[in-house]
């Protein structure tokens, strides 16, 4: 999701109503049956004083914000499906969208991992302060995402994909300790449970907050997002989503003084390594090809830049009351890449221009996508394998085959329009149909949003400084 956007009061009943409808979104059971098993005898096991509680696993369904009055969409990535998991028992207030735990107590998920994706990964936050009417949807530490996820790798590939992991997820070591022993006696491989620890305080610059473990309105509530990113197979991720292979436990001894996880934060982003110095001169070969641009368009339209501008807080600083976040990922670079849109004729169109980060080894994945401000939802999006060196071509009025063309091989440049008019490397912005109801009316303002997932050598997102930024323009029809 995208931490461009305000925090969101959510006491309202609209929001509470698409909230609900989002428990029915998927189904309860993991259809899986080694994860069912899995997940079947760790409770069957738990000593007699654990309290259990066995929740769901469900898929956030853009749909809902347009066919739900007064709900959003918190800056939903249109090219990343969303899960979360869901304990309509325990919680108060938001039984489908986050829930509450005692410090020590621990969310427990056996799963299947995803097939053959450029990304995914898991990320905690603190959803809502106790006894606030607004959302924080802020990140606690970094995700635990593709790059480093321990599996049990049945086929020695040593990929992190279509193999089975654990997740220890809580605020509390000795309750870590006692569950990861269980799962070892259960057979799992060690390196196929992962822990995340969840920070009972947080502080940075003397600011601190400690967070409120417990049930009922003095104590915090907090989710979980998984989030995938462009498989090599569409309809293998599609029957993953369908057959569902989670199960989550929330589980806790009903004695003893729990020992605090550790807060662990999030790394640097600095690897050393700039951009351009793996692309010399970057930042005058994209010149030349705005220049390019301009001439090719510069007829019909007049051009205006837009100021991109990038997100550098974490989650923290929003929860310490230094930014707002509509949940933050420290794996993704967000940038805004215009205000609000406004255009005067269908025909006008905003113009992307940039280095592709993943082929200069900079990002594992990128892209731009389109944004309704009333929703507060992606409705559609490019990602880096239509941002090609073709797309710079293509605008600039470049034959392939040219001297010029060598020099635009890392970059792209790609159109946003509601009216594509027959152009190819332009994403037209979709309208709303009877049958599908994400998209915007022809001329409803909108905001053009980008990210850039995970550089390879960090393992977190790119830095700002050592990526070169991408140019905007609003191109008017004269």
């Amino acid at each position: 999701m995208a931490p461009f956007f305000s925090k969101i009061t959510v006491a309202s009943f609209a929001t509470f109503s698409f909230l609900l409808a989002m428990a029915h979104a998927s189904p309860a059971k993991a259809l899986d049956t080694v994860v069912a098993s899995q997940g079947d005898l760790f409770v069957k096991n738990l000593p007699a004083n654990w309290s259990r509680s066995i929740g769901e696993w469900q898929y956030f369904d853009v749909v809902d914000c347009f066919t739900t009055p007064g709900s959003i969409c918190y800056g939903s990535n249109p090219t990343s499906p969303y899960a979360l998991p869901v304990f309509p028992s325990d919680d108060n207030g938001l039984p489908v969208k986050s829930f509450q735990l005692k410090q020590n107590e621990s969310i427990v998920l056996f799963f299947r991992t995803p097939p053959k994706t450029r990304y995914f990964a898991f990320t905690q936050y603190l959803f809502m302060t106790a006894g606030s009417s607004t959302t924080e949807f802020a990140s606690l530490s970094d995700s635990l995402n593709n790059a480093q996820i321990g599996t049990s790798d049945l086929d020695g590939d040593m990929q992190p994909f279509n193999e089975y992991s654990v997740i220890v997820w809580s605020p509390d070591l000795g309750t870590r300790d006692r569950i990861i022993a269980m799962l070892k006696a259960q057979g799992h491989p060690e390196t196929s449970i992962n822990f995340i620890p969840m920070p009972v305080e947080i502080q940075k610059n003397s600011t601190n907050y400690r967070f409120s473990f417990g049930y009922g309105t003095a104590s915090d509530q907090f989710t979980m997002l998984m989030r995938m990113a462009l498989p090599e197979s569409q309809a293998e991720l599609d029957n993953y989503i369908a057959t569902n292979p989670f199960y989550v436990v929330k589980v806790g001894p009903e004695d003893g003084t729990p020992i605090p996880a550790p807060t662990v934060g999030y790394k640097s982003e600095l690897t050393g390594v700039s951009e351009s110095a793996l692309f010399p001169n970057a930042e005058a070969t994209l010149d030349r090809l705005t220049t390019d641009i301009k001439r090719q368009y510069g007829a019909q339209f007049s051009f205006v830049s837009s100021a991109v501008e990038y997100t550098e807080k974490t989650g923290w600083d929003c929860i310490l009351g230094e930014e707002t976040c509509a949940g933050d990922n420290h794996d993704a670079l967000y940038s805004r890449d215009t205000g609000v849109i406004r255009v005067k004729s269908l025909q006008d169109f905003v113009l992307v221009v940039g280095v592709n980060h993943r082929r200069t080894g900079k990002a594992t994945y990128l892209n731009h996508s389109i944004y309704d401000l009333r929703k507060i939802a992606g409705i559609a999006g490019v990602a880096d394998p239509e941002l090609t060196s073709e797309s710079a071509l293509y605008h600039a009025g470049i034959a392939p085959g040219s001297l010029k063309a060598k020099a635009y091989q890392n970059l792209y440049a790609y159109m946003i329009a509601y009216d594509c008019a027959g152009k190819s490397y332009c994403l037209e912005i979709p309208r709303p149909t009877p049958a599908n109801p994400v998209g915007l009316e022809p001329g409803a303002p909108f905001l053009v949003v980008g990210r850039s997932y995970l550089e390879p050598r960090s393992l977190v997102r790119p830095a700002p400084s050592e990526v070169v930024k991408h140019r905007v323009f609003l191109a008017t029809k004269r």
